[in-house]
């Protein structure tokens, strides 16, 4: 004996259960109003092409069934004002230069010379740091300082050897 199964009202095809059900879950067309001859799903105000969710309850000027404007989080894709062209170096505001932090130089130092993993002394393979030459200060400047091993880093910051 074959059941009859009842479907969604929009269209899909989607089975429901339910004496009273029209339709599946999350498919309302506008409760019920919109024959499913003349649905049209609404696709999301950001250009993207994907359809809006349905509101699943009313709020924020939606009622329960009716198209969202936007899928979550990309309504922010629309924004009129285009945003700030990124500024690098001495373009920044925020530039210092020479005069930066201990840290941002030795990062400075990492990203722009990639390092070799052989100590500049002792020619051991392996972790390497950078090693500010006595006498110079610290700058952007990667011929003021040496890649060093940890051991003759160590060394040389206590004065066991020079240059």
């Amino acid at each position: 004996m074959k059941l009859d199964v009842k479907t969604c009202d929009c269209g899909c095809g989607t089975p429901i259960t339910g004496d009273r059900a029209r339709f599946a879950h999350g498919h309302y067309l506008g409760n019920g109003r919109i024959p499913a001859e003349q649905y049209q799903p609404r696709l999301c105000g950001c250009g993207c092409g994907r359809v809006a969710p349905i509101a699943g309850a009313t709020r924020r000027g939606y009622r329960k069934g009716e198209y969202l404007r936007f899928i979550q989080g990309h309504a922010s894709r629309t924004s009129l004002v285009p945003p700030p062209p990124v500024r690098h170096g001495p373009d920044n505001n925020k530039w210092v230069g020479d005069a930066a932090s201990y840290g941002a130089i030795h990062d400075y130092l990492n990203y722009h010379f990639p390092k070799a993993d052989a100590c500049d002394h002792c020619r051991h393979r392996g972790a390497t740091d950078y090693a500010l030459i006595d006498g110079r200060s610290y700058t952007r400047n990667r011929g003021d300082y040496m890649e060093l091993c940890r051991t003759c880093h160590n060394r040389y910051d206590k004065g066991m050897w020079t240059r």
